[in-house]
């Protein structure tokens, strides 16, 4: 038997010591306004209040759940409001290597953990208390599943698929996105499916599309009449929203290379 290690679990601790490096250093700054408001309208009240109260679009849900137990747990402060974000997006890391691994091949797995490890977009959401890193979690475990699922047909695969997906809506309902676009690839594999196996397992993936859609309708049902009074406010109506393209795609764009 060879008493060789693995070089994967070690090169994934130290991808994950060089996130945290780099995130770490942010997490004593000032909280910024969406945190603090997000805090004093949600979290201050308890986890129950953040989970079942929605009277403005900064609230998160499971972000400000969990949140309001990492303050009540520590005590209020820039460090634990933040810590579930930067659980999240060490998190996001590793759920990174294995979408890859999953998609394209081992080799490339290492890479993108390291992108994910070290890209402004990836580092700076991790570091406040909102939910942009727990999204960033969510949508790369669902894509991982989502590709496992539709090659290999596993029923595990799908349950993971769609808990992540319900999780990545309770949290923000951008993430909504995600499984939306999956539904309708599965709708077009379906639809040209050749034989009875591709049409069973394609079939699956819409059953767990509705499966992710119930997990996620129980979990926010709480706050969906918040939501609904709110509706006008998630319209883009002011002229001075962030664009693609424009000045804040440029951005993105250069944080994609490495731009701070």
């Amino acid at each position: 038997m060879s008493d060789r290690v693995p070089r994967g679990p070690w090169l994934m601790a130290a991808l994950l010591a060089v996130a945290a490096a780099a995130r770490v250093p942010f997490l004593a700054d000032s909280l910024w306004y969406d945190e603090v408001a997000a805090f004093l309208a949600y979290g201050v009240h308890g986890p129950a209040h953040a989970a079942t109260t929605y009277v403005s679009l900064s609230n998160h849900v499971l972000q400000s759940v969990a949140s309001a137990w990492s303050a009540r747990l520590l005590g209020a402060d820039e460090l634990s409001l933040r810590l579930p974000s930067l659980l999240a997006g060490l998190g996001a890391v590793a759920a990174t290597w294995w979408f890859a691994r999953a998609a394209v091949g081992a080799s490339l797995g290492p890479w993108a953990a390291a992108a994910m490890a070290l890209m402004p977009v990836a580092v700076l959401p991790s570091t406040e208390a909102r939910g942009y890193a727990m999204v960033a979690l969510f949508a790369a475990v669902a894509q991982g599943a989502f590709v496992s699922a539709r090659r290999d047909g596993s029923a595990r695969a799908w349950a993971l698929w769609a808990v992540a997906c319900a999780l990545g809506a309770w949290t923000h309902l951008v993430a909504a996105c995600v499984p939306a676009f999956h539904a309708a690839w599965l709708g077009w594999d379906a639809a040209r499916a050749k034989d009875a196996q591709a049409r069973r397992r394609a079939f699956a993936g819409l059953a767990a599309t509705a499966c992710a859609a119930a997990l996620a309708l129980a979990a926010l049902a709480p706050v969906i009449p918040g939501i609904l009074r709110l509706r006008s406010e998630f319209a883009a109506a002011d002229g001075d929203e962030p664009t693609l393209l424009g000045r804040e795609g440029a951005m993105m764009l250069w944080s994609l290379g490495g731009s701070w």
